[in-house]
């Protein structure tokens, strides 16, 4: 079979996944191999194709797939801020499960920090951070692995003396911070016929949908769009928060109150999306002011 003779689309496949080398590291699968149950595609087709040696009783009939395509990598779901403590403050502890995530299984963390000031460390899935009685800025970096694919995140944390914060954090009543936290990760697929939804409130517990929180300090407009992992929008809303609603809304003990928005997992045409990830690009404008960008990612799983 010449090259001519593959399909247009494994042509393609091939093209994009080739290797700066030239080499394609394809793998097989089937034949007289188990399939991976990680398999999420396959690239080219039906072929004869050697898996050891040159007898013939070691050529199987199977399929070539590429390891990309075997393997979902881990992506980063939020990344961690940029945060300021007192010099040698008490233990902090991250939950990293909203900061990255895997649809294959439990991913590796570590932590690597360079600076003065704080000391971190990984205990299974949380960052712990402690004050080591300095001043100055440390560096993080924190990785997440599934064993085959290494993400990172970056953010740094500064220590200060207590001279200014306290009398600065006086003449706060409240915190007027913009804010947004990830209810969950994933959502399982969606199934049968709907409308597709992206509004405020919902069913926050409905395993077939998505959440996140946004945090308000005051009244003000919102818009929220869904882009599928090619940059096609997928499905929006926008809506003004006017201030007598806000005090219907759970708070969030600071002075900040919670507003959700889900989505239903279906596109604007009511047509369930298919597994993969997310993006959710989040602006919020205050009434006193403030703006907000922010953008997660969050996935979609098939229904098991």
């Amino acid at each position: 079979m010449t090259k001519s003779d593959l399909p247009l689309f494994a042509l393609l496949a091939a093209a994009s996944l080739a290797q700066s080398d030239g080499m394609v590291a394809w793998q097989q699968i089937g034949g007289v191999l188990s399939v991976d149950p990680g398999l999420k595609s396959v690239v080219g087709q039906s072929t004869l194709t050697p898996v050891t040696g040159d007898s013939a009783a070691q050529i199987q009939n199977g399929f070539l797939a590429h390891p990309l395509l075997v393997n979902n990598p881990p992506f980063v779901v939020s990344t961690l801020p940029d945060q300021s403590y007192l010099a040698g403050f008490a233990p902090i502890h991250l939950g990293l499960d909203t900061v990255f995530a895997d649809f294959e299984g439990p991913l590796t963390y570590s932590v690597t920090a360079t600076g003065t000031g704080t000391q971190a460390s990984v205990t299974a899935n949380q960052l712990d951070l402690s004050g080591v009685g300095g001043v100055g800025i440390t560096q993080l970096v924190v990785s997440a692995t599934d064993g085959s694919t290494t993400i990172y995140d970056t953010f740094q944390v500064e220590t200060k003396t207590s001279t200014g914060i306290v009398a600065r954090r006086a003449t706060v009543a409240r915190s007027r911070e913009l804010g947004v936290g990830v209810e969950k990760v994933f959502g399982m697929q969606a199934v049968g016929a709907a409308r597709g939804e992206l509004a405020t409130g919902g069913a926050i517990d409905d395993p077939q949908t998505l959440t996140v929180n946004l945090l308000l300090p005051a009244a003000g407009e919102i818009a929220v769009t869904i882009f599928d992992q090619l940059g096609t929008p997928v499905i929006a809303m926008d809506r003004i928060v006017a201030g007598f609603e806000l005090g219907r809304l759970a708070s969030f003990g600071d002075g900040r109150w919670v507003l959700p928005v889900t989505w239903n997992l279906r596109a604007a045409n009511g047509t369930a999306v298919p597994t993969g990830v997310y993006l959710w690009k989040i602006e919020i404008n205050t009434i006193d002011g403030q703006r907000l960008e922010s953008v997660k990612r969050l996935g979609v799983r098939e229904r098991k």
